[in-house]
């Protein structure tokens, strides 16, 4: 995997399709440009591996497409939305490493290597600009195009512990989505079309992500959300 093409795209529970930074729309298939020098304004960038043969090279801290550079704190998620093995890269300036996240085992979803400091060459990757979110991801659930559940949990990122309940379930808190979020998840419920389905959120600087799509997920614990569900559906 030693090429890559710049798109305009952006972590556990179920099958994963890799919905590219959705920002407020659906249409993220587009390319874009983008300058070289780090804008906090611009959009975050998006390297997704391409044919073999174009221009693919990789810098103390950065990767570099046909001249297009993305540098870290940057994201590496496998192609296949069924690999669950997603890794972070860190520049020296953060004292270097790599954060490898995964399917939850046990109270683990994450482990810091710092011993690595290179992107994997053993398969067909996407690259994505790291959007810090201040510690939590959004997980929401839509049942049509006029119903969307949110709930927030601590991003693996932080430490790489899972929370836990005295159930033995991930803690998870209420979430109230914005008007545009609402918009959004309309749209990935249409885009998609499932009724019921789930996705994560990235709210980074003010601005909201969609960074990925999970097929048929359910609530794992709410009875309103079920109720709700059984009413819309029946």
């Amino acid at each position: 995997a030693a090429a890559a093409e710049l798109s305009k795209s952006q972590d556990d529970d179920d099958s994963n399709s890799n919905l590219n930074n959705l920002q407020g729309s659906t249409s993220s298939s587009q390319d874009m440009s983008f300058d070289t020098t780090q804008d906090d304004e611009q959009e975050p960038p998006a390297l997704a591996l391409s044919e073999p043969g174009e221009s693919f090279e990789e810098e103390e801290d950065a990767i570099v497409f046909n001249g297009r550079k993305l540098y870290k704190p940057f994201v590496e998620k496998p192609v296949s939305g069924e690999d669950h093995n997603v890794s972070i890269y860190y520049p020296a300036g953060m004292g270097g490493g790599m954060k490898g996240l995964f399917r939850k085992k046990a109270d683990r979803s994450a482990e810091f290597h710092p011993e690595i400091s290179t992107v994997r060459r053993d398969g067909s990757y996407i690259y994505e600009a790291f959007l810090p979110t201040g510690g939590t991801d959004v997980k929401v659930y839509t049942v049509g195009p006029n119903y969307a559940h949110a709930e927030a949990r601590k991003s693996p990122v932080v430490d790489g512990r899972v929370l836990r309940d005295d159930d033995g379930k991930e803690v998870r808190y209420p979430v109230l989505l914005s008007m545009e979020e609402k918009r959004i998840a309309r749209e990935v419920c249409m885009a998609f079309g499932q009724m019921v389905c789930g996705f994560d959120l990235l709210r980074s600087k003010g601005r909201t992500y969609v960074c990925d799509v999970n097929g048929w997920s359910f609530v794992k614990n709410s009875e309103k959300y079920y109720d709700d569900t059984a009413k819309i559906l029946r």
